[in-house]
């Protein structure tokens, strides 16, 4: 009995010990730049009126709800915008590069009138720089989601689902098969949210696979479900991939079916994904009807987001549904490479409102705690989309697939990708 007891102890340890090493190396490594850039699309970050309070809260180190910016310091703001247009420092930025920020800052100086000041009591810390805090979960934590995750692999398949590796990379996906007789013969790309995988969405993906082809690609790393096993020599595929891994796999995944149109369906993390793939000009051309809900991607008050995933305690008072679910997910150490070494940064906000169009429905929560419902829904409804959105009244982040107290939204969802 003792020996067990030992045994069990020692195989605990040296799991801890491997977290604290994937601990350190997510430490080192810097945000993951992409080699996407558009300048334009950066400038858009500056035209919300939300993200004065982004920026301040930025260079304050987001300590601050209020964040009086009156006065400035020029040198963070500086610092700011180099990270934010070129990812660079103050040291390799060239003339080009200055100049370039030196006009803008005077532009954002008379949009938002603020005087600047060379007093430094202000800091900014560089995106992808930031510390990470993260729990470590028992091996137990890890048996029961390797149960979960077998018992919905299993309901998968019984509904008809399969299951696909990819050659190059550790993403996998979903599907079922192609029926070419069904009532609607457009594909559909489900993109699932932080948390456990696809695991909460098992219902609403098979029952949107009774009339047509699903494909919900598993996002590793960051679902407590789908991580690569214990490995010593770890390569940054092996955290959660970078954008250009992602459009690589899903772009193979459209060539591989010569898809001429499809839809896609995103939630919450997702819509990260699914606003990125949107501005590539090759999948917009084939891209029929787009469905965000409870999105992160846009711009609007972006604060609430980051302060949802960045804290190491929650503002949630006494609820404890609340804490155990920041525990399991949002202090998740490959989570937090995600977050803070790859994504909630420059690189997957870019989708905002310009793509918005009659082919857009967007599916807000009013208790939302995390996506900021009410200023998503002012802007849209100011670029003249109001009608394209469906609000959940007293709905939480993800009841839409956690409860079944909106089966009105789950028809609408149904008629309007019919």
């Amino acid at each position: 009995m003792w020996n067990i007891i030992l045994i069990i102890i020692i195989i605990e340890f040296i799991n801890y010990l491997y977290f604290l090493r994937i601990k350190k190396i997510i430490l080192n490594k810097e945000y993951y730049y992409g080699d996407r850039f558009d300048l334009s699309i950066r400038r858009d970050f500056l035209e919300s009126k939300n993200q004065i309070k982004y920026i301040g809260e930025y260079i304050e180190f987001r300590k601050t709800e209020n964040t009086n910016l009156s006065y400035i310091a020029i040198n963070p703001l500086i610092k700011f915008f180099l990270s934010l247009y070129f990812n660079k420092t103050k040291k390799q930025a060239r003339l080009k590069h200055m100049n370039i920020i030196y006009t803008d800052i005077q532009k954002f100086r008379n949009k938002y009138n603020i005087s600047l000041t060379f007093n430094d009591d202000k800091k900014f810390k560089r995106f992808g720089q930031s510390d990470i805090q993260c729990c470590y979960k028992p091996l137990i934590i890890s048996f029961i989601m390797t149960i979960i995750k077998l018992y919905s692999e299993i309901k998968l398949k019984m509904n008809g689902f399969t299951k696909y590796y990819s050659k190059q990379t550790n993403i996998c996906y979903w599907s079922n098969k192609y029926q070419k007789n069904t009532s609607n013969n457009i594909p559909l790309f489900f993109l699932h949210g932080l948390g456990i995988g696809i695991i909460p969405y098992l219902d609403f993906i098979i029952d949107m696979a009774k009339d047509r082809l699903v494909i919900c690609p598993v996002l590793p790393n960051i679902s407590n479900v789908y991580f690569h096993p214990l490995k010593f020599n770890l390569k940054r595929n092996d955290f959660f991939p970078s954008f250009d891994i992602i459009y690589q796999e899903i772009n193979q995944i459209i060539e591989l079916h010569k898809f001429n149109k499809f839809d896609i369906v995103s939630h919450s993390f997702g819509t990260f994904i699914q606003s990125s793939l949107i501005l590539e000009s090759s999948f917009r051309s084939r891209l029929r009807k787009k469905i965000f809900i409870d999105p992160v991607c846009f711009h609007s008050n972006l604060t609430k987001v980051l302060k949802s995933v960045d804290q190491k305690k929650m503002d949630r008072g006494s609820n404890i549904l609340g804490e155990i679910t920041h525990y399991f997910v949002y202090l998740d150490v490959y989570v937090k490479y995600a977050t803070k070494r790859n994504l909630f940064s420059m690189e997957f906000l870019w989708g905002n409102y310009r793509y918005l169009d009659e082919n857009t429905l967007i599916i807000l929560s009013g208790n939302d705690s995390i996506t900021a419902s009410d200023e998503i829904f002012e802007d849209i409804y100011k670029a003249g989309y109001g009608d394209k959105v469906e609000w959940l009244e007293n709905a939480n982040h993800g009841d839409l697939f956690m409860t079944s107290k909106w089966p009105h939204t789950i028809k609408r969802i149904k008629k309007y990708l019919s």
